[in-house]
């Protein structure tokens, strides 16, 4: 998105918007399957019915997130952080460098690619 033009308030919106309906979706769901299994449980263990209360549906979903937002935090710091050019040329040369130092020559990625660019015997492409 940022080599498009976006700014960080655009990535910031798209990943916590993205871990907003994540959230929604897996506190829905353990709230339901919460609920099934308490009175599951509960007439199995005390041969009674569990009320679940209704108050508490708002809640799990409060919970849920905040604790996506919280988790994503990490995430969105790091993604803020990328230089798009450094990204997309790596990933153009990433058939010809797959890890970080190359095991036959030693060198680095960046002694990589500028070797590639100058076309110098070390550190060569190949």
């Amino acid at each position: 998105m940022k080599s498009l033009g976006a700014n960080n308030g655009a990535v910031i919106t798209l990943f916590l918007s993205e871990a907003g309906l994540l959230a929604l979706g897996g506190g829905i769901l353990g709230f339901v399957l919460g609920a099934v299994l308490a009175q599951h449980i509960g007439i199995a263990v005390f041969s009674s019915r569990v009320e679940i209360q209704p108050v508490l549906f708002p809640v799990v979903l409060l919970l849920a997130v905040l604790v996506t937002f919280v988790g994503s935090i990490a995430s969105i710091r790091r993604a803020l952080t990328f230089d798009p050019a450094v990204v997309l040329r790596e990933t153009r040369h990433s058939h010809v460098f797959p890890s970080r130092k190359d095991v036959h020559t030693g060198c680095s990625r960046e002694r990589q690619l500028s070797a590639a660019d100058e076309l110098s015997p070390h550190c060569s492409r190949w």
